[in-house]
């Protein structure tokens, strides 16, 4: 009962018992950034970004892992990634 978080990190999975807001306050915003209501992401962990329709995007992970971009985080994703790609 309550809410979980699946961590996943360094190949290993950690069920949290937390929210994923609260989660997110805590991890550094220059690193990871909310991409879904269900997903957070490790920037450095991105290689690309794919359209999925008109107006749908998709990101993948250097593992491999595809995640949907939801449609009220694309506009962030978007400045994000952009601006680390010039730092």
């Amino acid at each position: 009962e309550g809410d979980y978080v699946l961590l996943h990190a360094g190949g290993r999975s950690h069920l949290l018992k937390d929210t994923i807001s609260s989660l997110a306050t805590r991890l550094d915003p220059a690193v990871h950034l909310r991409v879904h209501r269900s997903t957070i992401v490790n920037l450095k962990q991105v290689t690309s970004l794919h359209r999925r329709g008109p107006k749908g995007m998709s990101l993948t992970l250097a593992s491999g892992a595809d995640h949907a971009i939801g449609p009220n985080y694309v506009e962030t994703v978007l400045k994000v990634v952009n601006a680390r790609r010039w730092r």
